[in-house]
């Protein structure tokens, strides 16, 4: 039993250095995963637009607050209507999105808004209000 006491603060040392090895492995791994996720947006937009279903744009020209809160999903945002526009259809091309009644709109502020993705997408960060309706993408079912 002596043998067996004195062997013992050996493999808590052990164990010890074992954890912190562990621990200061996960620190480094969560500082690389976030050095690789979004950024502040390298390029500034004085207003973004985004594209959501086309029935909001009663609530919007009424001018009802309608919310977009990116805790809920997330949000592309584009630097032009254009843009969003553009998005939309290949998003629509390549299945990711349903065909549907879509709409383009302008949001109540530029990039404070927006964070950036590895790729340079842009993505809403904060809650923003659809400020709004630009136009009916051509190409969305009516």
């Amino acid at each position: 039993m002596h043998a067996l006491s004195t062997k013992l603060p050996a493999v808590f040392k052990g164990l010890f250095l074992c954890c912190l090895f562990l621990s200061l492995s996960a620190c480094a791994g969560m500082q690389a995963r976030d050095e690789a996720g979004p950024k502040v947006p390298s390029r500034q937009c004085d207003r973004l637009y985004t594209y959501a279903p086309g029935f909001l744009m009663i609530d919007v020209a009424a001018g009802s607050d309608v919310i977009l809160m990116p805790k809920t999903r997330q949000f592309a945002v584009f630097c032009s209507a254009k843009e969003a526009n553009d998005h939309l259809r290949s998003k629509i091309l390549s299945h990711e999105v349903p065909n549907g009644d879509w709409g383009i709109y302008a949001l109540n502020g530029g990039t404070e808004l927006a964070m950036e993705t590895p790729d340079g997408a842009l993505l809403l960060a904060k809650d923003a209000k659809l400020s709004e309706w630009i136009e009916k993408p051509d190409f969305a079912s009516r």
